[in-house]
């Protein structure tokens, strides 16, 4: 599913940031700010391709494998599935 850029651009501007708790992201031309699982979840369906430098530099940065499918959604599962296996600890 295609999403718009302000969500794709809140999910970078997260993931420079180092994955803080935290997430701005612009709602209706205005600016909230959600909790680190909402965004990855709202996330999670977004099948537009991360740009390839970008995909190469979160692989390396946190540690991910290479997938064929360079999809926003791949990364946020990852991440995601991550923060409930380390909340569960």
């Amino acid at each position: 599913m295609h999403y718009p850029t302000h969500l794709r651009e809140a999910f970078i501007d997260w993931l420079d940031e180092g994955c803080p708790p935290l997430a701005r992201v612009e709602v209706g031309y205005r600016p909230q700010t959600w909790p680190a699982d909402r965004l990855l979840k709202r996330m999670l369906r977004c099948s537009d391709v991360m740009p390839g430098d970008f995909y190469r530099e979160v692989v390396e940065r946190f540690g991910l494998e290479r997938s064929r499918r360079q999809t926003y959604a791949s990364v946020a599962r990852v991440l995601l599935d991550r923060q409930v296996q380390a909340s569960a600890r």
